[in-house]
């Protein structure tokens, strides 16, 4: 993977090669960026943060999950999947469903995230805010003439 802005790395099982660990958890915070990495552990496998810690030649702090868990809080996720009962088999293109989106008075392109066509369905990504009129356009509008239905996803 090369991801340019990852803010968090979270390992839910800890490698047996303190090389790897350190290489995945050099995913976040590259470049002069902040980030975070936690690693998630049991008590049986405290010998191998204890490997990770000499490898690195530095101590990783340590915390009980439960004592950061008051203060995590839900993050919704910035954009939401939207289906559409129509693709290549309807002769539906990616740019169809976005002007179905932002043609006249519509949403704004900005927006609008990924759109994939697959044979029969297609699946829109479009911001949070958003999303309940994009569903509304492309549930009561056309898409090449025609209605099809639609759903949010999840």
């Amino acid at each position: 993977m090369d991801i340019k802005e990852l803010g968090a790395v979270i390992n839910f099982e800890l490698t047996y090669d303190p090389e790897i660990h350190v290489h995945r958890i050099g995913r976040t915070g590259r470049a002069g960026q902040q980030g975070l990495a936690l690693s998630l552990y049991q008590p049986n496998e405290a010998q191998r943060v204890n490997f990770i810690e000499e490898y690195q030649q530095a101590p990783i702090p340590h915390g009980d999950l439960a004592s950061i868990g008051r203060e995590l809080k839900p993050i919704a996720p910035l954009m939401v999947t939207l289906s559409i009962d129509a693709g290549r088999k309807s002769k539906v293109r990616a740019g169809d469903i976005l002007g179905a989106l932002t043609g006249e008075g519509g949403i704004a392109g900005s927006d609008v995230g990924k759109i994939q066509v697959s044979e029969q369905y297609s699946y829109v990504a479009v911001k949070r805010q958003v999303a309940s009129v994009a569903l509304k356009r492309l549930q009561e509008g056309k898409i090449k003439g025609r209605t099809y239905r639609a759903r949010k996803l999840g």
